[in-house]
């Protein structure tokens, strides 16, 4: 949720990561490589100054976030 308004989910894959040939040697432990689902965000590229997408998501968005 954290990307919402500014990212688009495109792609969620439900796959092992640890099986994939560049977890060798990761710690099966690590809770961030045992996710269940490998997600994509993107999203086309508005030329805007990030502090300006920032400001605008903390509009929308970020009622609980800080200013």
């Amino acid at each position: 949720m954290k990307y919402r308004g500014v990212l688009r989910l495109l792609k969620r894959d439900q796959k092992d990561v640890l099986k994939e040939d560049w977890a060798k040697g990761i710690d099966p432990n690590d809770s961030y490589y045992a996710q269940q689902y490998q997600l994509q965000y993107g999203a086309p590229f508005s030329g805007k100054p990030l502090a300006e997408v920032l400001r605008e998501w903390k509009n929308c968005y970020g009622k609980d976030v800080k200013k």
